[in-house]
């Protein structure tokens, strides 16, 4: 790898007016500069595309209906070209060298699919200890692998990351976890978990599915 792969940065948004400017900040902020970086307007009906439509061509808009996260990721691979790929939730932050200590990840193993990086849980001004980061705001990945691996599954509102991740684990894809916090979380009211209790049942189904999966291979 070097320092002139490109990367395509998709941020998902839905009703993110609060935090999605910050989010698209930390973006354009990295020491390792994205090629393109995508926001993929979920059926917002707040200023989310207003704001995104703010930074001009630094920022491509993907407006459509409100169909969930997965499926607005989706949308966001689907028109991006870069090399690699990386996700951002729209009241995340990564902190300035977040892409260019996972590139160098790559530079010294071709053989790496995915790097992951710890990241912070902040509410309100209160930030605790640094935790493994298996979550999209803090994974880079190569196109390639991302495409072998498959989108999101769209069938369920919430919990379309921790399949695509179980999946993802079931065909080998090699992971490297650095131990740097490069991302903050943000825990609030308005997440779209928090916002998404009543779909909580469908982790539960996940899971099956995953079980049921694992045991017939």
């Amino acid at each position: 790898m070097t320092n002139n792969s490109s990367v395509s940065v998709i941020i998902p948004v839905y009703n993110g007016e609060r935090f999605l400017r910050e989010a698209i900040q930390s973006v354009l902020d990295q020491t390792y500069r994205p090629s393109e970086l995508i926001v993929v307007d979920d059926g917002s009906d707040d200023q989310s595309a207003q704001i995104a439509k703010s930074f001009g061509p630094l920022v491509e808009l993907l407006s459509q209906p409100n169909r969930g996260p997965g499926e607005a990721r989706n949308a966001g691979i689907r028109k991006a070209s870069g090399e690699f790929l990386a996700f951002l939730d729209a009241d995340d932050i990564w902190l300035k060298d977040k892409l260019e200590k996972q590139m160098a990840e790559f530079s010294g193993d071709n053989f790496i699919d995915a790097v992951f990086c710890h990241m912070k849980m902040i509410q309100e001004e209160l930030s605790s200890q640094s935790v493994p980061g298996y979550h999209m705001s803090s994974m880079l990945i190569k196109m390639k692998s991302f495409i072998k691996i498959g989108e999101f599954e769209t069938g369920w509102k919430f919990a379309e990351v921790v399949e695509w991740l179980a999946r993802a684990k079931d065909m080998g894809l090699k992971i490297q976890l650095i131990p740097e916090t490069l991302v903050h979380r943000r825990i609030h009211g308005d997440n779209m978990t928090m916002r998404g209790r009543k779909f909580f049942d469908d982790y539960a189904k996940v899971a099956r599915k995953i079980i049921e999966r694992r045991r017939k291979a």
